[in-house]
């Protein structure tokens, strides 16, 4: 799950270094703001990781509901993960393990892009700049729990509305 979120990262970085987008960013401020770069790194994150969690979610969530499901006499037996999921794909088809992607997508993306907003920010604020090489473990640590810190207090009325 993770090694997902962090590949999109990078994906979003090289994106944001692309002469494509440099071109466009070309005459503004926004060519070297952390912000900017942050926020498509953030998009491309999420992206890229909920390929892999919004499956995982629907198997997950279907595996939770079974005992209810047999309870109510709508389900004969209880399914293994392997069963169930081939049983999904047999009777609603392999798009079901998509459902759910964009809403995730829009659910996820703001905590995701004010995250790596702020983490970029504070670590060139925190090393002047000059990225992460030569810095300490301490400094990248407190960068992040900084930025997801704010990214959570931010981003909590989404989660109270959400639930």
């Amino acid at each position: 799950g993770s090694a997902t979120y962090f590949l999109g990262y990078e994906l979003g970085k090289s994106m944001y270094t692309s002469d494509l987008v440099q071109k466009a960013l070309q005459g503004t401020s926004l060519g070297s703001s952390a912000g900017i770069k942050g926020a498509l790194c953030g998009v491309s994150a999420q992206c890229v990781a909920n390929l892999m969690f919004t499956p995982i979610d629907i198997t997950k969530e279907r595996m939770q509901v079974q005992a209810a499901l047999l309870a109510s006499g709508r389900q004969t037996k209880l399914y293994t993960t392997r069963e169930l999921v081939r049983k999904i794909v047999r009777e609603e088809g392999i798009h079901v393990f998509m459902r759910g992607y964009w809403k995730g997508n829009m659910l996820w993306m703001p905590w995701s892009t004010i995250y790596i907003s702020t983490y970029e920010s504070l670590k060139d604020l925190e090393l002047g700049g000059g990225g992460s090489s030569g810095s300490s473990t301490l400094e990248l640590g407190f960068c992040a729990a900084a930025a997801s810190t704010i990214a959570c207090v931010l981003t909590h009325p989404i989660d109270v509305v959400k639930t």
